[in-house]
């Protein structure tokens, strides 16, 4: 099976999403006081939304692609939670 442009893009805009996903986790992490505050966190609701769409299209790149080609493209996302990081977080 080969795998297709469109997995390629998917997963990749997927790993980018998700490298947001991290940053926005780890603002929310930071404003956590107890438990209202958890579920009042729309840093970290934000987090967890974006984690769950990079999962969508991971899951729907997969789908249609060779998963030894497309698994390590994941790790792209760690270069860009590197980058967002620095930029963000400082």
């Amino acid at each position: 099976m080969k795998t297709p442009l469109s997995s390629i893009v998917l997963v990749l805009f997927g790993s980018f999403i998700g490298s947001f996903g991290a940053v926005f986790l780890k603002l929310g992490a930071e404003h956590i006081g107890g438990l209202r505050r958890l579920f009042t966190n729309y840093w970290l609701a934000v987090g967890i939304v974006l984690y769950l769409l990079s999962s969508v299209f991971y899951m729907m790149g997969v789908s249609q692609g060779e998963l030894t080609v497309l698994y390590p493209m994941v790790s792209i996302g760690y270069i860009w939670a590197i980058l967002w990081a620095r930029v963000f977080l400082k």
